[in-house]
């Protein structure tokens, strides 16, 4: 079996809190999600796995995520090139995942190993996660997997309109429903949460 990157052992240092998934609220449909499922501030990310900005922004998510982690919930979406069926993969990994209550994790793993997106890298990472692979691999399949992958399809249309194929190579962030001009950095990130906090406690 290969070892999985130095970059995501890295990646686990430094975010060890957001490892823990919260468990969301009974009713809450199926994501790939981490952090507060009803906190004032949810962003929304649009993001193809197989893409280097996207690792970067999955990083940046999962240190919001330990900081913030009581009042910001962060949500996945898949939006990516046609022509890469990869990380298409990778997202029905994650969501299956998901039903484990490993689905971010499964997602920072992916994003760090883009090399290895392949149906045994996939189930490599898994086992790592430690996920029950009897149920993974029928959750790969669930109708419920598949209803979530076409309809972040529709949203990306929809939210993106003419910038729905540029926004495939560069990650798109919506806090509660507006797009980011800038969600790059860490601190412009940041910086956009705090006054959003700030406004929801007034």
């Amino acid at each position: 079996m290969k070892r999985l990157s130095c970059a995501f052992l890295l990646l686990l240092l430094a975010s060890a809190a957001s490892a823990q998934e919260a468990t969301p609220p009974a009713d809450t449909p199926l994501a790939v999600r981490t952090g507060a499922a009803r906190g004032p501030v949810q962003l929304t990310v649009f993001c193809d796995i197989e893409e280097e900005g996207c690792e970067r922004l999955v990083v940046i998510l999962s240190r919001i995520a330990e900081i913030y982690g009581e009042r910001v919930g962060i949500t996945f979406r898949h939006h990516a090139l046609e022509e890469h069926a990869r990380a298409a993969s990778a997202y029905r990994a994650a969501l299956a995942a998901a039903r484990q209550g490993k689905g971010w994790a499964m997602l920072e793993m992916a994003s760090v190993n883009r090399d290895r997106l392949d149906e045994g890298g996939l189930r490599s990472m898994a086992e790592q996660l430690q996920l029950d692979l009897a149920r993974f691999d029928t959750d790969l399949a669930a109708s419920e997997v598949a209803r979530v992958f076409e309809d972040d399809q529709a949203a990306a249309k929809a939210e993106l309109g003419q910038d729905v194929g540029q926004a495939a190579r560069l990650p798109v962030v919506f806090l509660n429903g507006t797009r980011l001009k800038d969600a790059s950095t860490f601190d412009a990130l940041e910086a956009a949460i705090k006054s959003a906090i700030k406004s929801a406690i007034k």
